[in-house]
C-alpha cells in the first residue's frame, strides 16, 4: 500500500524551559557532586498557524485545544545529574575518586532531580505523522554548553532519549569507560553497568515545512488519543556534563509539526 504524504502547516510547541545554573560549590568533580541547576520555568503549549489536525490536553478525558497550560507531575527546584538507558530506572553518582570519576552509584531521587511531565495528542483530521519541527524547535545557551542535557520522550509506547548537548571544550571523561556509556543497572555495592549511551540525533527526527523527516516520533490516527510522557534531565556520564560549564542560562523550546498521512 502507498501512502502519499502532505504537510500540514502547523506546529506543536510542547514545552519552554529556562534554566539558571548557579555554582553553589568550589568542587570540579563531574556529575555536580555538591552543585545544581535551579530556577526552572515552564510554559504552555500550543498549536500554531495553519489548520490544525492535532490537538492537545493535559488529561485523557479533558477538552482538547490549540493550547493548554503546562503542568509537570514533577518540577524540582534544581536538576541534578542522573544516569538512564530507558527513562524507566535512573541512578546518581554516590562516590567519586580523587581524579574526578564516578565509581559508584545508587537510585536516584527522580523527585528532585528531573522534570517529568505528561501531555496527551489527538488527530481530529485522518491520520498524522509528528516529527519535530526544525523551525520551532530550539536549544539556545552561551557559548553552546549545554551540559549533557536530554530531553526523554515516551509516546506510543516508544521510547527516545535526545542529546541536547551541543558539546563544548571542557568536556572530560568522568566514568571508568571510556566509549560514550549510560549506567543501566548496579549492583549491591553500587558498581556499575554501563552499557551504550542510547541518545539519538534531533535532526533525524525534525521535518521543515516542505519535508517529512527521516524518522517520525509516532502516527496518530484519526480521533485517536495518544499519552506523551517528557523528561528533561542531565545525563552525568555525559563527558560536559562538569562543573565548568555553569553559570549560563539555558533556553529550550520545543516544537512538533504534523504530517498528514493519506492511504491510497
Amino acid at each position: 500500500m502507498n501512502r502519499d504524504r502532505l504537510m500540514l502547516e502547523f506546529y506543536l510547541t510542547l514545552i519552554g524551559i529556562v534554566f539558571v545554573l548557579l555554582v553553589l560549590s568550589g568542587s570540579t568533580f563531574a556529575w555536580f557532586t555538591q552543585t545544581a541547576f535551579t530556577n526552572t520555568e515552564l510554559y504552555s503549549a500550543s498549536v500554531d498557524g495553519g489548520t490544525s489536525s492535532i490537538l492537545i490536553s493535559l488529561q485523557q478525558d479533558g477538552e482538547f485545544d490549540k493550547e493548554c497550560e503546562l503542568i509537570p507531575d514533577n518540577h524540582p527546584d534544581a536538576l541534578y545529574p542522573v544516569s538512564t538507558a530507558d527513562l524507566n530506572t535512573f541512578y546518581q553518582g554516590s562516590a567519586v575518586k580523587a581524579d574526578g570519576i564516578t565509581y559508584r552509584y545508587t537510585a536516584a531521587d527522580t523527585q528532585n532531580r528531573i522534570i517529568q511531565g505528561r501531555v496527551y495528542l489527538k488527530s481530529i483530521n485522518g491520520s498524522n505523522d509528528v516529527y519535530f519541527d526544525d523551525e520551532k524547535f530550539r536549544v539556545s545557551m552561551v557559548d553552546g554548553m549545554d551540559a549533557g542535557l536530554r530531553l526523554g520522550l515516551i509516546i506510543n509506547e516508544q521510547t527516545y532519549i535526545f542529546n541536547l548537548d551541543t558539546g563544548n571544550e571542557e568536556g572530560r571523561v568522568t566514568i571508568e569507560r571510556e566509549e560514550d556509556s549510560v549506567v543501566s543497572d548496579i549492583d549491591e555495592q553500587g558498581n556499575p553497568v554501563y552499557t551504550a549511551d542510547p541518545c539519538l540525533d534531533v535532526a533525524l527526527y525534525q521535518a521543515d515545512g516542505e519535508n517529512a523527516g527521516t524518522h517520525a516520533l509516532a502516527r496518530i490516527e484519526e480521533d485517536e488519543i495518544v499519552q506523551v510522557d517528557y523528561y528533561v534531565y542531565l545525563e552525568g556520564c555525559d563527558r560536559n556534563c562538569i562543573n565548568q560549564i555553569q553559570n549560563q542560562d539555558l533556553t529550550i523550546t520545543l516544537g512538533f509539526q504534523g504530517v498528514e498521512v493519506n492511504a491510497e
